[in-house]
């Protein structure tokens, strides 16, 4: 578990990290598009960078939960395997699907589901939205620019 809370760390810092970097640019590409400075190479070439970060971004965060669903796997197969009756993993797993789990809690068994708006999108394509959503800004802003 604490390897793949670790990964799961991981992701989140560079995902904030590219958050920052993305930012960045938009703020730069705001400020030269509202300044008097014409600048045109600069205001062309910015959404363009901000477009490719944004697909190395996206394959970045694909490989992180990929390698992070390996060790999900990996761990869910040692929990069958080696630690039965243990069901961390796996009710773990019946939870996130929006299944009804049961816990014993201090000897009484205690009914669990996932809430309907926490089901609705997992972290994983809330991540990708964003990564779009900024891909798209700067699609937008290269249209705009050109045709101006």
């Amino acid at each position: 578990m604490g390897l793949m809370a670790q990964d799961s760390e991981t992701i989140w810092a560079r995902f904030n990290v590219m958050i920052v970097a993305n930012s960045i640019i938009v703020a730069a590409i705001v400020v030269l598009l509202t300044s008097r400075l014409l600048l045109p190479l600069v205001t062309t070439i910015l959404p363009f960078v901000g477009f490719i970060i944004c697909l190395m971004w996206y394959l970045m965060m694909h490989r992180a939960f990929d390698y992070q669903l390996y060790l999900k796997r990996s761990a869910l197969e040692l929990e069958q395997r080696y630690l039965r009756p243990v069901k961390t993993i796996a009710r773990g797993r019946m939870f996130a699907d929006g299944n009804e789990v049961t816990l014993s809690v201090d000897g009484r068994p205690t009914k669990m589901r996932m809430r309907l708006l926490s089901g609705l999108l997992r972290a994983e394509s809330i991540s990708y939205i964003v990564v779009v959503l900024f891909a798209l800004l700067y699609l937008c802003v290269e249209i705009q620019v050109i045709l101006n």
